[in-house]
């Protein structure tokens, strides 16, 4: 099986830059008003590309291929990464817990069939999913695999396409390094060094509010989702002699906290229907599980709110929870309620207990963690 996978086009639409404009018109609107605002700048508005690469702001792209650069770049922007969100331990945990699951029998045995294996973050930030994929690629690479972007997928919101970090523009062009960039997008100049991107609209309040913004907003949105879902089964059936992987916020929103019977939790937002069909829809076919989930908790949250200083190292609990092939809603479910269990054993101290926000019953729940930054509590959760 070899690597001889096909571009992925589609025809642009003839009002796709006016909802493009108009998307990013809302999303902006609302995020310099919201937590967003507080984390990052918000980029000015251009479908031209940009250093060659296309603008991910254009609704009629799907999927953004994987950004140009070279290894050594890569290996730089990762250090960089690392350091600036989490503690030298932390990461190289991070590191260490992706090699121990890529070399776990089952995991690489699926990759190497052609398989998908998708990694579900507990989303305490989108800064998890990120970091998610730099830990993977930098794993990767330490066990030979060859082009590690080129299999690696994240699933963005497009709201994230607006965000950009003058720190970026700062690191990049000092004088070390001299780094191409995207004037700090997050999504250019970060995520898309390491992998594709399937360019979503949130299956949430705020994306609910700008569909109804929106002239025709159902249809547009139907129209956009179907080419994200088209380019979605592309990645799926894609194969390769080193399958492929996914990174996923489940949830499509960050945590929030909730008072449950006067006691505060950080809740893990319910994953909609047609988000855990992504998943169980591909392993209902007997001998047919095509995406192996593994969860993953993970408590990352770098922002500090200060524009001097946007983001500083924070130490970051994570795990890694046993692989499975959820075939149902309820196991996709229980596999949230596990990874909300393992936070609640592993979360820093001082922090809200975690909480899955459908209700499962705990008798129902095994969670299992096959690797993790905080080994005392390993001990309890059965790695």
């Amino acid at each position: 099986m070899t690597r001889d996978f096909q571009p992925l086009d589609f025809e642009p639409t003839a009002d796709g830059p006016a909802v493009s404009k108009r998307i990013y018109d809302e999303l902006s609107g609302e995020v310099r008003g919201s937590k967003h605002g507080n984390r990052f700048d918000i980029r000015d508005f251009t479908l031209e590309p940009q250093n060659g690469d296309p603008s991910p702001l254009n609704v009629d792209l799907p999927y953004a291929q994987p950004i140009p650069t070279t290894d050594e770049e890569r290996g730089e922007i990762a250090e960089l990464a690392g350091s600036l969100i989490m503690p030298e331990d932390d990461w190289g945990a991070l590191v260490e817990g992706f090699t121990e699951v890529y070399k776990r029998d089952d995991v690489s045995a699926h990759l190497a069939s052609g398989g998908i294996v998708k990694f579900i973050d507990s989303h305490r930030t989108y800064t998890g999913q990120v970091a998610q994929q730099i830990g993977s690629w930098v794993s990767l690479r330490s066990m030979d695999v060859v082009d590690p972007h080129e299999i690696q997928h994240t699933i963005i919101s497009r709201v994230t396409t607006l965000f950009r970090l003058q720190l970026i523009v700062d690191l990049f062009e000092d004088e070390k390094f001299q780094i191409t960039h995207h004037d700090g997008a997050i999504v250019e100049d970060i995520l898309l060094r390491y992998g594709g991107g399937l360019m979503t609209l949130p299956n949430s309040p705020s994306g609910n509010r700008l569909i109804q913004m929106l002239q025709d907003g159902v249809t547009t949105r139907r129209g956009i989702v179907e080419r994200t879902k088209i380019a979605y089964e592309h990645i799926v059936n894609r194969g390769g002699s080193d399958g492929q992987i996914i990174f996923e916020g489940s949830s499509g929103a960050e945590n929030y906290l909730k008072d449950i019977k006067g006691v505060t939790h950080r809740m893990i937002g319910e994953v909609k229907h047609r988000t855990a069909e992504l998943t169980t829809n591909y392993n209902q076919v007997e001998g047919a599980e095509r995406v192996m989930a593994i969860p993953v908790f993970m408590e990352s949250d770098p922002y500090t709110n200060d524009p001097e200083n946007p983001i500083e190292p924070k130490p970051t609990a994570f795990a890694f929870l046993e692989p499975r092939f959820p075939k149902s809603q309820r196991e996709f479910d229980l596999m949230m309620a596990e990874m909300a269990a393992v936070g609640t054993v592993i979360k820093a101290s001082g922090e809200a207990p975690y909480r899955y926000a459908k209700t499962i019953i705990g008798r129902d729940l095994n969670p299992r963690v096959v690797f993790t930054n905080r080994p005392v509590a390993a001990k309890a959760l059965g790695e």
